[in-house]
């Protein structure tokens, strides 16, 4: 794959968090948190550094896990009685966001406010689809939104609940116009948000501010999205739909059954038709797309599918993602690659010859043309001194978008404002200053060099092995 299983761990995880897990929970009876938010009479001013600080602090971890405790029999009824979990799960978020509340400036309520964020935004879908209520999924959605709003980087931003939200009011309530305007305010509170150094948050970044764009397009202007993902935005898409035909069907207990089917065996005929016929009659979401791709041959003819994916993804952002991404898996498995192992079921990579016949001719049905996408490493980053070199004639010219071709993500969200902001003399003067370059350091997948400028001045530059390339991640 594209990257690392630490780092495909940390995106899924990132992308999916209806995957996260519940804090330990109570009885669905309404949360004991007296009327003035203070179980102990002990709220007071000051902080850790004064004498009460430790006694306001031991008062509401002591009602936290109070409310914690009353709830954790509900939360065992989530997967056999949705509508009292549910039902509970609501009471200890209102009882829960008090507490909260009553404790301003207490890093401890602070960080108890991003878990019931997660609660909420954890419920939603399951609201949504199984429980057919989408005007409770908005109010979760919001919910998780306003308790995130504190909180530090992308969780502050709610991006997974924000999107919910704008998925929610587009196709559930068909408000194109709401749908706009929190697409709009997404895209505007990540512009103005510090951009992530971290690889892994840089690429969930990268992939949601491309998703917006397309989003934004269509909806504002009724423009199609058609163009080949990034290898960023493709590696995202990638996990989706790997990850997506369990992450998205967990909240939904026909789809559930269907993906259980069709993952043990491929089906027959008379199966096909019948999945094919539950597949039609799903409610239209953009995260149907993900959690049934590997299923949609069983629609048996392009016209069925390309409405399919119309219908669930209108601007086709994800669907020539999902294009993209299946080609890109089946050539690596075509060149060898640990992915050749044949899944059970009816999944991508075990498309009979005619499944994948009906998808090209949906793709062209859709698009027009093959959404290709071949990655084949850049042979000037083969090596850390490569790398550097190509690095150094990209600024020399003034060309920063091939400068950032020899970067991580993270590094480019680094230096990429302050960079943007220099003449091109500026930047053909810093690169013609560099005078040496040596290794100083290597790792497994790491390389550290040694840069030594005009004036005298060393730095240390390192290189991180970026699938088949040679990447500057630090410097």
């Amino acid at each position: 794959m594209l990257f690392s299983p630490s780092t495909v761990r940390l995106v899924v995880t990132s992308m999916l968090l209806a995957t996260s897990p519940l804090p330990a929970a109570s009885q669905g009876s309404a949360a004991t948190v007296p009327a003035q938010g203070d179980p102990a009479g002990l709220r007071v001013a000051g902080n850790a550094a004064t004498p009460t600080g430790p006694v306001r602090r031991q008062a509401f971890i002591d009602a936290r896990l109070q409310l914690e405790r009353e709830f954790e029999a509900t939360s065992r009824m989530r997967d056999n009685d949705l509508v009292r979990y549910a039902a509970g799960a609501r009471s200890y978020l209102e009882g829960a966001t008090r507490l909260a509340d009553a404790y301003p400036g207490l890093p401890e309520a602070r960080f108890y406010r991003r878990d019931l964020a997660k609660v909420a935004e954890r419920l939603a879908p399951a609201v949504r689809f199984a429980l057919r209520d989408p005007g409770h999924a908005v109010r979760l959605y919001r919910q998780a939104i306003e308790l995130s709003r504190d909180l530090p980087g992308q969780e502050g931003l709610a991006l997974t609940a924000r999107m919910g939200l704008a998925d929610t009011l587009r196709f559930d309530f068909r408000d194109t116009d709401a749908a706009l305007a929190e697409c709009t305010e997404m895209q505007e509170r990540m512009a103005a948000a510090r951009r992530s150094y971290g690889d892994t948050e840089a690429i969930l970044e990268h992939a949601a501010a491309a998703w917006l764009r397309a989003e934004i397009a269509y909806l504002a202007q009724g423009r199609r999205h058609s163009a080949t993902p990034d290898r960023e935005v493709l590696a995202v898409i990638a996990l989706l739909l790997q990850q997506g035909a369990e992450s998205f069907s967990r909240d939904d207990p026909a789809l559930q059954a269907m993906r259980t089917a069709m993952s043990a065996r491929a089906p027959d005929n008379e199966e096909r038709e019948s999945f094919a016929r539950q597949i039609e009659s799903l409610s239209p979401s953009q995260t149907r797309l993900p959690a049934v791709f590997d299923y949609l041959p069983v629609l048996r003819t392009p016209e069925r599918i390309a409405a399919f994916m119309r219908r669930h993804d209108p601007s086709g952002f994800l669907s020539a993602g999902a294009f993209a991404a299946w080609h890109l898996l089946m050539q690596e498995r075509n060149a060898g690659a640990a992915l050749a192992q044949r899944s059970a079921g009816l999944q991508m990579l075990a498309w009979s010859a005619g499944d994948r016949e009906v998808m090209f001719a949906a793709e062209r049905a859709l698009f027009g043309r093959r959404i290709g996408a071949d990655f084949t490493p850049d042979p000037r980053l083969s090596s850390p001194e490569s790398t550097w070199k190509a690095f150094l004639a990209a600024m020399s010219a003034g060309r920063l978008e091939d400068a950032w071709k020899c970067t991580t993500p993270g590094m480019r969200n680094k230096f990429e404002p302050s960079f943007s902001a220099m003449s091109e003399t500026q930047l053909r003067t810093m690169a013609n200053s560099v005078v040496e370059f040596r290794r100083s350091l290597e790792l497994e997948g790491i390389v550290e060099a040694s840069v030594v400028m005009s004036n005298g001045h060393a730095s240390a530059v390192q290189f991180v092995r970026y699938g088949k390339e040679w990447r500057i991640s630090e410097m």
